[in-house]
């Protein structure tokens, strides 16, 4: 069943003030110097938050996007390894040939982590410019990094997502900077179970899907373990990534730009 048309804009409108997708501030601002970025890479830290106290699965990314221009610009995202080489992310988290000459990536791994960059963008699509458009839906960005992940990459789904069907997302929080001192070493993979009410468009609105700051990027998967959407934004202005318990229990919405965009670029 859809929702209704009136929710539907005001919630693209909530949507539009939580995530600032016409510029670059959706993805989580913050301070990366240049000199110190090898020393932040070469000592990253991932926990795991699934929601059963199993593993979180290889192939989640953190990408860390130094400004060169102003330090106090850069950014953190999420992507995930669609190919040993090739990775989604969002077009608002990096898009140019410059941002991707300028972002390190960490590969989660399980207790362990691979570095790498990004070496060129394959394909980036956004939205449209009126912010008044209800199609406001596409934010992707496909890119190659420099070297090779040997562990496991996510599955795309030759099928759609529904309304109705549940979806895991894998999400990653940048809980380093969420405590006092801030840091650019810590983060967490975070599971959350959604639920899909609408699909207007290109994108999927999902339901107790309290998507923070630094989510974009993150990979939602159907029951098969395979991606349906890469998650662009959401309504929570809770926005601290501590109090996981609390968050969760928020009927706050997701929408993601769906994997047919993309699934072309797949293995």
């Amino acid at each position: 069943m859809k929702v209704k048309p009136l929710f539907f804009l005001l919630s693209l409108l909530i949507f539009q003030i939580s995530c600032s997708k016409s510029s670059s501030s959706n993805r989580r601002e913050t301070t990366i110097r240049e000199e110190q970025i090898n020393e932040i890479m070469n000592n990253q830290h991932f926990d795991c938050a699934s929601i059963d106290g199993g593993p979180c699965p290889d192939g989640v990314t953190r990408l860390l996007i130094v400004n060169p221009a102003d330090e106090n610009r850069s950014a953190v995202c999420t992507g995930f390894m669609i190919s040993p080489t090739r990775l989604v992310t969002n077009y608002h988290c990096l898009n140019t040939t410059e941002e991707c000459a300028n972002t390190f990536i960490a590969i989660y791994s399980g207790n362990s982590y691979t570095k790498t960059r990004c070496s060129s963008i394959v394909r980036s699509e956004q939205d449209v410019a009126d912010p008044n458009d209800p199609s406001r839906a596409l934010d992707y960005t496909v890119l190659e990094t420099t070297d090779p992940f040997t562990g496991r990459h996510f599955p795309l789904s030759d099928d759609l997502a529904q309304i109705g069907d549940k979806i895991q997302t894998w999400v990653v929080d940048h809980t380093g900077l969420d405590t006092i001192p801030p840091n650019l070493t810590d983060s967490r993979i975070t599971e959350l179970d959604c639920t899909v009410i609408d699909s207007p468009r290109a994108s999927l609105v999902m339901q107790k899907c309290p998507i923070i700051s630094g989510n974009s990027g993150s990979p939602a998967l159907n029951t098969k373990g395979e991606v349906v959407s890469v998650i662009w934004g959401g309504t929570a202005t809770f926005s601290s990534s501590l109090d996981l318990t609390f968050r969760r229990q928020l009927n706050e919405l997701g929408l993601a730009t769906e994997v047919n965009y993309f699934s072309d670029l797949g293995p």
